[in-house]
């Protein structure tokens, strides 16, 4: 009877097994792809998506910006002398840019030699991008800008667009059919405004299946340009690998509560 009672509780546990096994291996895979981009959504610079991730962004690019640009008021301070600081200022505000140029070549410090004039939009911020990171790295500025509130307005529109990146990624879980948690490296909800409400236009990223059933693909995009600097290579590597991961303990624990259910 012993013996039995074990050779029945083997083919209930084979029976269980083989529930787990019918699961689609398009479902299975899913679970991998959307793991795998929510990780590269947390990852993607700012790292995070939490408000801190959004300050920290936030701050980098107000910081990259005044690299490429700065203002008459900075170009006055860079004047050491009291004497021909009036002068900049006089010259300037008479609307003399050439004298007031010559005083900076002459008496600035840093901005010596860095040319006066209007800002007409943020082509020397993109063009002095690199164009592996995004960032900056001038040691000082390419232009004394004169209308600053157009810089600003540069300023605080570009602030807006961190986590547009991130949103590609976000776009690749609703596509497969899942949202991303707050502050996780797992499946979940994305919770953060600054990162869903970038979206406006949106679908920058995308899901495509592909294969058959018993050998299923899925090709995940996320179409933002500069998606290739926001992630590093090593960051992308290790997103694939937790979505490897995540797949097989899907798997186990799916097990596990299929064999459960026979105790």
């Amino acid at each position: 009877m012993a013996t039995r009672v074990s050779y029945e509780k083997a083919i209930a546990k084979v029976r269980a097994l083989g529930n787990v096994l019918h699961r689609p291996l398009r479902d299975v895979l899913d679970s991998g792809a959307r793991v795998t981009a929510t990780q590269m959504a947390h990852d993607a610079q700012p790292f995070g998506v939490g408000r801190d991730a959004q300050i920290r962004g936030q701050k980098a690019v107000t910081k990259d910006i005044y690299k490429v640009y700065t203002t008459i008021s900075k170009a006055s301070e860079d004047i050491s002398s009291p004497r021909y600081r009036s002068a900049f200022w006089a010259k300037y505000k008479a609307g003399d840019i050439a004298g007031a140029q010559e005083i900076i070549n002459k008496y600035g410090s840093h901005l010596r030699g860095v040319p006066i004039g209007e800002f007409s939009g943020g082509f020397a911020h993109i063009a002095a991008r690199n164009t592996t990171t995004g960032r900056v790295n001038l040691t000082r500025p390419l232009l004394i800008v004169t209308n600053w509130k157009a810089l600003e307005k540069y300023v605080e529109e570009e602030r807006s667009h961190v986590g547009t990146g991130k949103g590609g990624f976000a776009d690749i879980v609703r596509a497969i059919g899942g949202t991303i948690r707050s502050g996780t490296r797992e499946e979940g909800e994305i919770t953060a405004s600054w990162i869903t409400t970038k979206r406006k236009g949106g679908g920058y990223g995308s899901a495509v299946h592909g294969g058959t059933d018993e050998n299923p693909t899925i090709r995940i995009t996320n179409r933002i340009p500069y998606a290739d600097q926001i992630l590093s290579g090593s960051a992308l590597s290790e997103a694939k690998r937790i979505g490897r991961e995540r797949m097989i303990l899907n798997l186990q624990d799916a097990v596990k509560a299929e064999t459960a259910k026979l105790r």
